[in-house]
């Protein structure tokens, strides 16, 4: 049964993947195209997506705001009882319609330099932003290519177990086959068949962290997961990435003109100061121009319109009667009235009367800060204190950096040393394992040497793969700060 186990657990495994995954198409993904969908799929650079848009809404409106306005508007009434007739200003004491029509337009002058520099402030506020969405794409593109690296780490620890397992399997048939012809005793049969438990146990554990390792890809993708996907592993040369040899100092120089987040801090910083200018702008008189039209008509008045020629106005005594308890008694009143030749008539129609009821006035309005309660006092010791925040910001996000890349460079010449260290190891405990191997083989090695000389070589080809990998992660987190792309 032993002898036939790796191709029953291969079949055996298939068999699973077929049931579940029979009706899936397995998909396979290079690096940039798991980086692209993460950034398609991904909610924060959405949210950051439309920061920037609404700061380009922002300089579109702050740059309206030097334009005029304008207002169209419409009335219409209809009076009862005692009213005052709008085309006439007189009294009267009957049902009337009325309609009028009115625009009004106003032009900011002088505002002490806000409009100006709140403009200013908001394309400051869009570059901001637009730096922080770059920023946002650069970290999960980073952290995507982690994901992508430790998939490949885990394919690498799962193939060392799987020839791990191989090994000690060969290892097996050649035993009970020297126990058969009585080379070897029984308990070197049994200890081997031990062995391969133990590496049956190390393969399940490689192929779950494996598993988990795609899972946690497909989360940081944003896919389900239930979906299959397998990723393309590159040719790593790892002595060919160690190409260059910079100083903590020379990538700090270029990573901070390059950095996103650190121009957007800086931004961050010029938008404050120019938010200060703002507020002390209110300390200024401000200017206004005000143009209003306004127009209306009466049905009252929409009557024929009497003529006259050589037409004079003079002031008469009009008597009005009215009775006080049953007496006519009459009480002058003057008032202007229209004399002369009467030549026609005329109708004062809707048209006529908007036409002829046409005003128009223009303004401008001198606004002089006096006091207002210390509020203009209060929003520039608030515009101060948000400068110094962002000042605060800037040191925390260029420390934050050096710091970043202290570490990173520090564990990427440790790594590199690892590496070739391993690398040494390995290639000596394979020529061990090899002369061991023989020996057992012969006789002239027992089990336990054999053993030792196994499991220090599979451990060591694991801190190999671990060094390597952890090398060329902290070597990519070092370009991902001077914005070289993230390819192997």
């Amino acid at each position: 049964m032993r002898r036939i186990y790796i191709p029953l657990f291969s079949f055996l495994t298939f068999l699973l993947c077929h049931s579940i995954f029979g009706q899936v198409e397995l998909r396979l993904f290079n690096l940039q195209e798991c980086i692209d969908i993460a950034l398609e799929n991904n909610l924060t650079v959405k949210r950051s997506v439309l920061d920037a848009e609404r700061s380009k809404i922002s300089v579109q409106e702050t740059k309206a705001s030097r334009l005029p306005n304008l207002n169209l508007g419409a009335n219409y009434g209809n009076n009862w009882g005692r009213s005052i007739d709008p085309t006439t200003n007189s009294f009267i004491a009957q049902q009337i319609n009325t309609s009028g029509l009115s625009g009004n337009s106003s032009l900011n002058l002088f505002t002490g330099g806000q409009i100006h520099f709140s403009i200013k402030q908001s394309q400051l506020n869009l570059s901001a932003a637009q730096y922080d969405l770059a920023s946002t794409k650069d970290n999960i593109a980073m952290n995507i290519a982690n994901f992508y690296l430790n998939v490949i780490f885990n394919k690498e620890l799962l193939e060392n177990a799987y020839l791990q397992l191989t090994s000690t399997q060969q290892q097996l048939n050649r035993t009970q086959r020297l126990v058969t012809a009585g080379s070897l005793p029984r308990t070197s049969e049994l200890a081997l068949i031990s062995q391969l438990a133990g590496d049956e146990v190390t393969l399940i554990n490689a192929q779950n962290s494996l598993a988990l390792a795609i899972l946690s890809l497909k989360q940081a993708m944003l896919i389900p997961a239930s979906e299959r996907i397998d990723i393309v592993i590159p040719d790593i040369d790892v002595e060919r990435l160690i190409t260059e040899n910079q100083t903590i100092q020379e990538i700090y120089d270029n990573a901070i003109g390059v950095r996103p987040e650190i121009k957007s801090a800086y931004l961050r910083v010029e938008s404050a100061n120019v938010g200060l200018k703002i507020s002390k702008g209110a300390y200024y008189p401000s200017l206004r121009m005000n143009g209003n039209l306004f127009t209306n008509y009466s049905d009252i008045a929409d009557r024929q319109r009497i003529l006259y020629d050589n037409t004079v106005s003079v002031i008469k005594e009009v008597p009005i009667g009215y009775y006080i308890d049953g007496t006519m008694a009459e009480v002058p009143v003057f008032s202007r009235v229209t004399t002369g030749t009467i030549i026609g008539e005329e109708s004062f129609n809707r048209s006529r009367q908007w036409r002829e009821n046409f005003s128009q006035s223009l303004s401008f309005n001198l606004s002089v800060p006096v006091f207002n309660n210390l509020r203009t006092n209060a929003n520039v010791q608030r515009a101060k204190i948000q400068l110094e925040q962002s000042e605060i910001i800037v040191k925390e996000q260029t420390n934050q950096l050096r710091q970043t890349i202290e570490s990173a460079f520090n564990d990427t010449q440790s790594s590199k040393k690892s590496f070739f260290a391993s690398k040494k190891q390995v290639e000596a405990l394979e020529e061990t394992l090899r002369i061991i191997e023989s020996q057992y083989n012969l006789g002239a090695a027992n089990f336990t040497e054999y053993q030792i000389a196994s499991n220090n070589l599979f451990a060591a080809k694991s801190d190999l793969a671990r060094s390597k990998f952890n090398y060329i992660f902290k070597q990519k987190i070092l370009d991902f700060y001077q914005n070289r792309p993230l390819t192997f």
